[in-house]
């Protein structure tokens, strides 16, 4: 009977200890469970942090860009404006230039004509024109009338040695007939029809 005593108070500490240690594993499985779970928020709280981080560097890069995008523009504004000023500026001069070159050239040419400004020249206004033959011109007598192909009112032709060179209508000064121009070439084309 000892010995059944014995045997069931071993069987009994077995169960004791093996509900133990249940308890135990338990105890640790909740353990670890509650860890792992505040890990999960710690490590929830560390993504946040991390994500907020990652945006945070997110702007500060594209402000970064932005600002270094802002100063290249101002950069390049800066280069345009200064091509574009000088570029105004290289205008200038040359207009300047050619402006000088084209006072000497009238000044030249001045000079080359002073010494042809006293030839004298025949000057001549054309009433009109007609083509007639020979029979019609013996047949002429006083009184005869001619008709010429200018219309009334259309401008007479001023000739300079057989040149045209300005048209003008018909006007009476101190009981002479003379003309008033109403359309004239520019001096050098007049010096020009001269010389050809």
């Amino acid at each position: 009977m000892d010995k059944k005593i014995s045997d069931e108070n071993k069987e009994n500490v077995k169960q004791r200890k093996l509900k133990k240690e249940e308890l135990s594993k338990k105890a640790r499985e909740n353990a670890r469970k509650n860890l792992s779970g505040a890990q999960k928020e710690e490590l929830r709280k560390a993504a946040k942090k991390e994500k907020r981080t990652q945006e945070a560097r997110k702007e500060l890069i594209q402000e970064t860009k932005k600002e270094n995008t802002r100063n290249i523009e101002k950069k390049i504004r800066k280069k345009e404006f200064k091509k574009n000023v000088t570029k105004k500026e290289e205008l200038k001069t040359t207009a300047r230039k050619e402006a000088k070159k084209e006072i000497t050239k009238n000044i030249k040419k001045k000079n080359e004509l002073d010494f042809i400004l006293d030839i004298p020249l025949q000057l001549s206004v054309e009433l009109g024109k007609t083509k007639m033959l020979v029979n019609d011109l013996l047949q002429l007598g006083q009184g005869s009338i001619i008709e010429l192909n200018k219309m009334s009112g259309e401008p007479l032709e001023v000739y300079i040695n057989g040149k045209l060179i300005a048209k003008g209508e018909v006007v009476v000064v101190n009981e002479k007939f003379g003309i008033r121009l109403t359309d004239i070439i520019t001096p050098m084309d007049r010096v020009k029809s001269l010389s050809t």
